[in-house]
């Protein structure tokens, strides 16, 4: 009476999607490390043999919690990888609306509406929340012309928004 591990979707799957995994979001899914999940899949598989009083066979318990594990290990894969797909479709959309008003002779006017926005704001439009970026991936996705510096500051006025948990 172990829960099956569910299959991964062929599509993108929504960050408010049910997860497959008992008592975690799909968010916390996708940052649980493999210990995590193994730890998690063993105390199903206990839990469900013991409530079938079905606990003295200690190899089937495991190649069971393995089973229930892979699952969930391909499934926070397949969710990391249409997440960081998502992240690469941001950064290039928004290099690539940069390079069009500098083409277009805009530049001064992006320069210049850049400190009129806040960066933190523009940062969390293209950005996915509670998702771990480098920051050279933030940088990428700020106004073009916007310096190291400048997002440093931004992060640090709002740091709250900015920090792991």
């Amino acid at each position: 009476a172990v829960p099956a591990p569910s299959a991964p979707a062929k599509e993108e799957l929504p960050s408010d999607e049910v997860c497959c995994v008992p008592g975690l979001t799909a968010e916390q899914l996708v940052a649980a490390t493999p210990q995590e999940l193994w730890q998690r899949a063993w105390e199903a598989t206990w839990q469900a043999a013991d409530a079938d009083g079905k606990t003295e066979d200690h190899e089937k318990l495991k190649v069971e919690a393995q089973k229930l594990w892979k699952g969930w290990l391909a499934d926070r894969d397949q969710r990391s990888k249409a997440r960081k797909a998502a992240v690469g479709a941001a950064l290039v959309a928004t290099k690539e609306e940069a390079g069009q008003k500098e083409a277009s002779g805009d530049s001064k006017a992006v320069a210049a509406a850049a400190p009129r926005r806040s960066l933190c704001a523009v940062l969390k439009r293209r950005c996915p929340a509670d998702e771990p970026l480098k920051f050279e991936q933030l940088l990428a996705v700020c106004p073009a012309k916007t310096t190291a510096r400048q997002l440093v500051e931004a992060m640090a006025k709002e740091p709250q928004d900015f920090r792991r948990s």
